[in-house]
């Protein structure tokens, strides 16, 4: 999230947001919030909780990361799109 009060600069908010229980373990606000940054907290929430394995980032696990797949589902991801969506122009 990017927001600004009318007197200050923009400053950027990381909320992370536990799909199971709804809580928030993390909440970091900075005017600049660095990819590494970003990954230093969820490393951390993912250590202080044990479950590594299932953090995931923008459908990307940590798992899919360390193995390098990470790059790839994204662009399969949009393969289908434009696949399913040339289908349906077909159809119709």
């Amino acid at each position: 999230m990017l927001d600004a009060f009318s007197d200050v600069p923009w400053f950027r908010i990381l909320c992370v947001i536990s799909d199971f229980s709804q809580e928030c373990p993390a909440a970091v606000v900075d005017m600049l919030l660095s990819g590494t940054r970003v990954a230093g907290e969820l490393d951390r929430i993912a250590v202080m909780r044990r479950h590594s394995s299932i953090v995931v980032s923008d459908n990307v696990t940590l798992a899919d990361v360390y193995s390098g797949r990470d790059k790839a589902i994204p662009q399969q991801r949009e393969r289908i799109k434009r696949r399913t969506l040339e289908a349906l122009r077909v159809q119709h």
